[in-house]
């Protein structure tokens, strides 16, 4: 990620967002940034780290037979890391 901050100050790197959804009304809740999800990397053997930097929180699944990072989402809510799994 070498031209992260490059790409950041250009608007070329953009996370994906998780939007939580609330059922019954539909309301958009909040948005979550997901900054990795690769479904590809997701294994037999995988790890779960709760990492936090300044003030926000992050999970990182990570799959321990090839040390690539699955997921990493601002968010150390289960339900959130759940939901976006499985979108």
């Amino acid at each position: 990620m070498s031209d992260y901050k490059k790409d950041i100050a250009q608007g070329e790197w953009k996370p994906n967002k998780l939007t939580l959804v609330d059922e019954a009304t539909g309301e958009v809740m909040k948005e979550q940034p997901l900054y990795v999800f690769k479904p590809e990397n997701i294994g037999a053997q995988m790890s779960i780290d709760d990492k936090a930097l300044g003030h926000d929180g992050f999970t990182i699944l990570s799959n321990t037979q090839t040390g690539k990072i699955a997921l990493m989402i601002e968010s150390t809510k289960c339900e959130e890391v759940e939901e976006a799994l499985l979108n």
